[in-house]
């Protein structure tokens, strides 16, 4: 998960594994994501949700055969969540992660051309 003193260091916006026929083994996540809600998973190229994603990575719930292509990928909702009012305070924090945000939309946009 990103951290928010820091920028959005890679281009990065999936990774590709070999399935490692376990439940417990973790595969990491080599890019940074907002939310774990943002991150989606395909196995051989179809949509697979029974996973769960902490700080070491992603856990399928289910064994997946060496032979197939696990590919875990950062899908963000196309959205603008971040709010700043006129003449307001604004933390550093929240516009770090609204720079953070429009970043991460702008290589998702890059990677879907």
């Amino acid at each position: 998960m990103l951290v928010y003193s820091m920028a959005v260091e890679t281009t990065n916006t999936f990774d590709l594994y070999s399935g490692n026929e376990s439940n417990s083994i973790p595969y990491p996540i080599t890019f940074e994501y907002l939310d774990p809600a943002h991150i989606y998973i395909e196995i051989d190229g179809g949509s697979y949700t029974d996973f769960t994603v902490d700080s070491s990575g992603v856990t399928t719930n289910d064994p997946i055969s060496s032979a197939m292509t696990l590919k875990i990928l950062r899908v963000m909702p196309v959205t603008q969540p971040y709010e700043f009012s006129l003449n307001s305070k604004i933390a550093a924090e929240r516009i770090e992660q609204a720079f953070d945000w429009v970043t991460m939309l702008i290589q998702q946009c890059k990677c879907e051309e």
